[in-house]
């Protein structure tokens, strides 16, 4: 039997990594059945909170680290920091929250691990991502564009 995906009031959760390797590119995966790259990351699972009813940041930066173990092996980072969340309703008319934590990379070779999946991994450079011909999805975009903007402003 699978896991139990978090859900409050309807709302469906999801996390993400944003890793950035020593030559300032992220890390992206793209999926067998989609066209865009995306981040490391994935569903929030009952199991990832301490208290389910009422998860914290902390509960959903878990989530994040166990989907992106799961997808690209075990590679080792610093200790991610909160970058941004996103609330959105999607086509069925269901809310959902993506969380997005950035991180740097310390050592370890990324890798899919999960073929059935992904078709491809991929260390990205930011320009290449908004100049490139690299499609990704719209909140990966949004959570970079709120990056960039909170550097240059600091």
């Amino acid at each position: 039997m699978g896991n139990k995906k978090l859900r409050l009031h309807k709302t469906k959760y999801t996390a993400r990594l944003l890793i950035k390797n020593e030559n300032d590119e992220y890390l992206f995966l793209k999926r067998k059945s989609k066209k865009k790259y995306e981040l490391p990351g994935g569903q929030v699972d009952k199991k990832d909170c301490e208290n389910p009813k009422h998860p914290t940041i902390d509960d959903f930066l878990n989530a994040a680290i166990r989907e992106a173990k799961e997808e690209v092996g075990d590679i080792l980072f610093e200790i991610p920091g909160n970058l941004t969340n996103i609330k959105y309703k999607r086509k069925n008319g269901k809310s959902k929250t993506e969380y997005f934590f950035e991180t740097k990379l310390i050592s370890g070779t990324a890798k899919i691990n999960e073929p059935k999946n992904f078709k491809k991994i991929k260390w990205i450079s930011e320009g290449d991502l908004f100049y490139g011909k690299r499609k990704i999805s719209i909140n990966t975009k949004i959570a970079l564009e709120k990056k960039i903007r909170r550097y240059q402003t600091a």
